[in-house]
């Protein structure tokens, strides 16, 4: 297993026409949004405005959490849904897409041969798990809180408010143990690559 972990402090955030967006990883490194050249993308992003209108990504596949608020998403031709905190939707990036709502989300876009899930759980403080990683990548975002991981080689990391982790699997026996350091809000992004 590798684990590439970035601080809240390194983290950049840009604007979009409805608000902020902070990338929280890309894959490749080397890629970028801009040039939707990549495999996938996870970042979090604040809705400022009451109507947004989302930006148009052809071949992407897209999923949206809320992290905070209440956001109507409408996609033209298709459907409409509600989503409240922790709630996600699923959609394609070619789709016309609006919101209703002033929300901060989590989101992950996903080239086409790539699939994924967003989960999110509250935990106690000194309450503890042990994760088996069966995905190909796995992130950690600490929405809320504090958490120290141990590797399966006893490698401790501690993650605060805001810091992201990225593990990528490469060992199928791998696994985590998590510490709850404070009362956290834990976001994990899943993604399997099909390459």
């Amino acid at each position: 297993m590798r684990i590439e972990i970035t601080r809240k402090s390194e983290l950049v955030t840009t604007n979009w026409s409805g608000g902020t967006t902070t990338q929280l990883a890309i894959y490749p490194s080397n890629s970028s949004y801009k040039e939707q050249n990549f495999l996938f993308r996870i970042s979090t992003a604040k809705i400022e405005d009451q109507i947004s209108e989302f930006t148009p990504l052809p071949g992407i596949l897209r999923a949206i959490m809320i992290l905070d608020g209440e956001l109507i998403l409408n996609h033209k031709n298709q459907y409409s849904k509600k989503i409240k905190k922790f709630e996600c939707d699923h959609f394609k990036g070619n789709w016309k897409t609006t919101g209703d709502g002033k929300v901060i989300d989590f989101n992950l876009m996903m080239a086409e041969n790539v699939s994924g899930t967003i989960e999110a759980c509250t935990l106690e403080k000194n309450s503890s798990l042990s994760l088996e990683l069966k995905n190909q990548v796995q992130g950690f975002y600490i929405f809320q809180g504090k958490i120290e991981i141990t590797d399966y080689a006893e490698n401790k990391f501690i993650l605060n408010q805001g810091d992201f982790a990225l593990l990528f699997n490469e060992n199928k026996k791998d696994n985590l143990k998590i510490k709850l350091l404070e009362k956290t809000e834990l976001i994990i992004p899943k993604i399997d690559l099909k390459l």
